[in-house]
C-alpha cells in the first residue's frame, strides 16, 4: 500500500506540470478557478486541504484535462485524501 503522502507528493507534482505548462502562475490559475492562492499552494506542496478533490476537479478541468488523464488525477486525489493506516492509532509513543 502506497501511502497518503506519497500520494499528495505525486499528487503535487501533477498540479504543478499542468499549471507550469498552461503558463500560469498561482494566482493566476485561482483567479480563474475562483480560489484563494494559498489553496493553490497548498495543493502543489502536497498539503491536505479540506475540499482537495473538489478544487482538483476545478483546476483540471479549467486548464482542459480530458478522458483517461483526467480519470487518473482524479484517482490520485481521491487517494491522497485518505488516511494511512497508522492513523487509526493515535499518536505514536516516543520511546
Amino acid at each position: 500500500m502506497i501511502s497518503p503522502y506519497v500520494r499528495r507528493q505525486r499528487l503535487a507534482a501533477e498540479l504543478e506540470q499542468l499549471r507550469d505548462d498552461a503558463g500560469l502562475t498561482h494566482a493566476e490559475l485561482a483567479t480563474r478557478i475562483g480560489e484563494s492562492r494559498m489553496k493553490i499552494t497548498r495543493l502543489e506542496n502536497g498539503r491536505v486541504i479540506r475540499d482537495g478533490q473538489a478544487t482538483v476537479m476545478k483546476i483540471i478541468d479549467t486548464l482542459g484535462v480530458t478522458g483517461d488523464r483526467w480519470s487518473s488525477i482524479m484517482d490520485v486525489a481521491r487517494d491522497a485524501a485518505e488516511r494511512g493506516w497508522w492513523a487509526s492509532y493515535g499518536t505514536m509513543p516516543l520511546s
